[in-house]
């Protein structure tokens, strides 16, 4: 099997794994989302969960970043226990090393204009 560079794979592929995601995250931690839409203050709709990682040696510890898209920004967010952490994320000093996600970022946000 060929290696293959994360720029050949469509930005079709990542925006559905978002949008899969976006789906799933408010019916499976129903909870943690509404913090992440209390932390916004904005409607659902505009709110996209573009990462998310269990760590499996830590019951109830998530990880991840959600896209804002009605202002466009980038949050990364820490579910530890009990504790919401969020943070703005410079998107520029991103990488797909850091997320997949960056690579459709300017999609999303152009779903909602």
């Amino acid at each position: 099997m060929q290696p293959f560079d994360l720029k050949d794979i469509p930005d079709s592929v990542f925006l559905e794994d978002i949008e899969e995601l976006t789906r799933e995250f408010p019916v499976e931690f129903p909870q943690l989302f509404e913090k992440i839409i209390s932390y916004l203050d904005i409607d659902a709709k505009y709110v996209y969960i573009t990462d998310f990682i269990e760590d499996e040696s830590k019951s109830n510890h998530f990880y991840g970043y959600f896209f804002d898209a009605l202002n466009k920004k980038l949050h990364q967010y820490a579910f530890e226990e009990n504790r919401a952490y969020f943070q703005e994320a410079n998107i520029e000093s991103l990488t797909m090393k850091d997320t997949f996600s960056i690579k459709v970022l300017n999609l999303l946000g152009k779903q909602q204009a």
